[in-house]
């Protein structure tokens, strides 16, 4: 009889735990500058409070207090992210992935408004002729560059890891529990995010009111509160359906982005884009300085329900994953 050692055959896979480590790191960093972004938030309120008003647009308390809850939320998603990635699980390595497809997307679009936005920018500011024009230029591409990096260079960064084969046996591997996320396809997966996220933005217009753009008009109030509450509960069951692969789900998510879509470009098409951000609580100094600062209120307009055609065509997509419930 042999005295052989029982050799452990290594994984047929390269285990990139230290990787998950390291943009788990990165995660926490981010959540922490989120975290931090609240206060100075608060700080800018109170400071606009004491300001006169002659000298600067005072900052409305909706506006600051839709912000601070904004970076508590990413603040505590990217912390949560970032301490599952660290423990490479299955659950963060999927959510971390669709949320950063649903970043980079998002950020394509607004890349894509902003190209058109950047050339006219600052060019009626009446410190135009008293600054010179190499400022204004260096502000353009520092601009540009910025919003590459936050909405082009990060999140695509984030896809590229976490799409990788190696990254998710090593979750696999460290993490044999089968999780909520392993039951819901990747692409589904995506909707479901999505689907939930737009729930708490609905209720987020609750700061405003209720403010929705509604076939031709802006509806605030009690009638607005209604439909954003009415919404915000369709989107929350659109997003449980989309889990359960409901094809009921799919049907009332189609519908329902192809008339929200319909409803901002028909309320657009007849309404300023001033009208909407006086409703918004923005003050006359505040519209006056955007105005200024050369927003394309045009452009606006046909992005505002040119959001709708990307995910109408996303939910097509993502057809064959759903059918008929059974009785």
């Amino acid at each position: 009889m042999t005295n052989e050692e029982t050799v452990v055959p290594p994984p047929v896979f390269q285990d990139r735990k230290t990787l998950l480590v390291v943009f788990g790191i990165l995660h926490i960093f981010l959540g922490a500058v989120c975290a931090l972004l609240a206060p100075i938030a608060l700080v800018g309120l109170i400071i606009s409070k004491y300001t006169p008003t002659n000298t600067a647009a005072p900052m409305s308390i909706t506006m600051m207090l839709t912000s601070v809850f904004f970076y508590i939320l990413l603040a505590v998603w990217f912390i949560w992210m970032g301490i599952g990635s660290i423990k490479a699980r299955r659950w963060a390595r999927a959510l971390i992935l669709v949320s950063s497809w649903l970043w980079l997307v998002i950020g394509i679009i607004m890349t894509v408004f902003m190209l058109f936005y950047l050339p006219n920018m600052f060019g009626n500011l009446p410190q135009t002729n008293q600054m010179p024009q190499a400022f204004f230029i260096v502000m353009k591409i520092f601009m540009a560059l910025l919003i590459f990096f936050l909405y082009i260079v990060i999140p695509g960064t984030f896809v590229l890891v976490y799409r990788g084969e190696n990254i998710k046996r090593t979750c696999e591997f460290w993490d044999r529990q089968v999780r909520w996320t392993d039951k819901c396809p990747l692409p589904v997966l995506a909707l479901v995010l999505f689907f939930g996220m737009g729930a708490f933005s609905f209720l987020l217009m609750l700061f405003y009111k209720g403010l929705f753009p509604f076939f031709g008009t802006l509806v605030q109030g009690l009638p607005g509160i209604a439909i954003v509450l009415a919404l915000a509960i369709l989107f929350g069951y659109i997003s449980r359906g989309m889990y359960r692969l409901d094809i009921k789900a799919w049907w009332i998510a189609l519908i329902a982005i192809v008339l929200i879509g319909a409803s901002a470009v028909v309320t657009f098409l007849q309404i300023s884009v001033w009208d909407l951000y006086a409703a918004m609580g923005y003050s006359v100094q505040q519209i006056e300085l955007i105005k200024q600062y050369g927003f394309p209120n045009n452009m606006f307009k046909i992005f505002s329900g040119l959001w709708a055609i990307p995910i109408a065509a996303y939910l097509l997509f993502t057809r064959k994953y759903f059918v008929k419930t059974k009785p």
